[in-house]
């Protein structure tokens, strides 16, 4: 699949719940490009030459994944108080950039260098990790007909590893990796505005609502950062319909937001426009964002 003589760069992502799609190698193409004229056999793994696709490895490590009974029901089983928790699997995605192999070892060293001395140069790559990860996540998704597997986020890795190896990255080895340090920043940046204990304290207590235009709006916020400003206009333009028909809701506060959002989704064009659309939807959901704060500010 990768050459042992060629470097290709990786991140590889830990996180300690299922991600849906089962472990396995998965070729990874762009959106739209052509398949190989031939398939393999079945059961037969694809061999790749580098540079022809990328490669997506889901593997799961440490403790095995749960699995249900098949043939008899079980039954609970007797614990102790203060026995430890049990063993925590961990599910471990990895993105093989084999379109983008260093010329050389040189070059290799430098991105390495570069990734050491500032980790946010190397966030583009970990990025478009998550945008493949997340390809997969919703195709499982829609195959498995779960709504509960859902996207994961830069947040919800408990490590981010990025690096370059050879041929040994297909059994999780490299040559070379960094950890990346964790991101703090929240997406709208709400969080230090909406004390969220607070919130959560008032929403269990029955002191205040749940918003079901805020789910939404977050899942837009979603759409935005993987990339899909059509549907990320869609989602703030029902965001925006929920929060108006919410009685003493915020919707008195953005009664421009679901024109906005029309208005970016009836513009998409080419990639320059949906590039575009995409700064403008995520300037428009913090805008959205806001005037929640405000309405729970009182």
């Amino acid at each position: 699949m990768v050459d042992g003589n060629v470097l290709v760069p990786f991140v590889e992502l830990e996180f300690t719940h299922g991600l849906g799609p089962p472990p396995g190698r998965y070729v990874v193409r762009a959106t739209g490009s052509e398949p190989p004229t031939t398939a393999p056999p079945a059961g037969v793994a694809p061999t790749l030459p580098v540079g022809s696709a990328d490669v997506l490895l889901i593997r799961v490590d440490q403790a095995p994944a749960a699995r249900r009974p098949l043939l008899r029901r079980s039954r609970p089983a007797q614990i102790e108080s203060g026995e430890p928790p049990a063993e925590v699997p961990v599910y471990v995605a990895a993105l093989l950039f084999a379109t983008r192999a260093f010329a050389g070892h040189a070059a290799a060293d430098a991105a390495m260098a570069s990734w050491r001395a500032d980790g946010a140069s190397a966030e583009p790559l970990v990025h478009e990790a998550l945008v493949v990860l997340n390809r997969a996540v919703r195709a499982y998704r829609a195959a498995a007909a779960d709504p509960y597997v859902v996207e994961v986020t830069r947040a919800d890795a408990r490590a981010v590893r990025v690096g370059h190896g050879g041929a040994g990255l297909v059994r999780g080895d490299w040559d070379d990796a960094v950890a990346l340090p964790a991101q703090q920043a929240s997406r709208l940046g709400r969080a230090d505005r909406l004390r969220p204990t607070e919130i959560v304290a008032a929403v269990l207590a029955g002191r205040a609502p749940i918003l079901d235009g805020e789910d939404v709006l977050l899942r837009a916020v979603l759409d935005i950062e993987q990339g899909r400003p059509d549907v990320a206009a869609a989602q703030l333009e029902l965001a925006v319909d929920l929060l108006l028909d919410e009685p003493s809701g915020p919707g008195s506060r953005l009664p421009w937001g679901r024109d906005r959002a029309t208005g970016v989704r009836e513009r998409l064009g080419d990639e320059q426009t949906r590039a575009a659309a995409l700064a403008e939807l995520n300037a428009l959901a913090a805008e959205i964002g806001e005037a929640i704060d405000a309405w729970r500010a009182g």
